[in-house]
């Protein structure tokens, strides 16, 4: 008798986790990092910046509407060239000659609304369509020059759950963006954290308090 008992607690308890694990709703945020290869193209010169490895970070928060949409903002941007005031992120740094003792420093900086599509309702796999702000800014030797703009964005990635709250998510993505003169295209590898208002429950924790 204990077994087909058994075989039955386990069919139930995997449907109700089922079921709690496709209330995806709530509120959520996070982070990440990562690199990028970018092509950019400027009008004054004509000319094209075959700028690859950039370095990558984001920081996002939001609201999941339901298991398949989720929506919220995002800040983050890619660091072009390191600021010249910020020694400990200088490879260049202490200067070796006048002409590297001028001010340098590059970057796109962005704000974007976006929205997280998941096709499934139990998996994190999930569609990124985003669209927003942008500025360029460079550091010379008077000033900081900014130039504004707008960027869009559209990506794939996998919300994979750790523990409790916290799921990793690691993901792939498109921006095409203008901000003044420059134009850049970018594909972004990233690695990030999500903390999510819902609980993943743990898979066996029904089943083996049955004893």
């Amino acid at each position: 008798m204990k077994t087909p008992l058994l075989l039955i607690s386990i069919l139930l308890a995997g449907s109700n986790i089922r079921a709690e694990m496709e209330e995806r709703k709530g509120w959520f945020w996070g982070g990440g990092v990562g690199a990028a290869y970018m092509d950019r193209t400027f009008d004054t010169t004509h000319g094209a910046d075959d700028a690859s490895g950039r370095f990558y970070m984001e920081f996002f928060g939001g609201y999941a509407f339901n298991p398949h949409l989720s929506a919220g903002l995002e800040i983050g941007g890619w660091l072009i060239e390191p600021d010249s005031d910020t020694y400990i992120w200088n490879p260049y740094w202490p200067p070796d000659n006048q002409r590297s003792e001028e001010p340098t420093g590059e970057g796109l900086s962005q704000i974007l609304l976006f929205t997280r599509i998941y096709p499934y309702r139990d998996k994190g796999l999930f569609i990124k369509l985003g669209g927003g702000y942008l500025e360029h800014w460079l550091k010379t030797d008077y000033n900081t020059i900014k130039e504004q703009g707008w960027t869009t964005v559209a990506g794939v990635g996998w919300d994979i759950h750790l523990t409790g709250n916290w799921s990793l998510t690691p993901g792939l993505s498109y921006s095409y963006g203008v901000a003044g003169s420059q134009t850049h295209q970018a594909v972004t590898a990233s690695i990030g954290f999500l903390w999510h208002q819902w609980k993943e429950p743990n898979r066996f924790s029904e089943v083996t308090s049955d004893g």
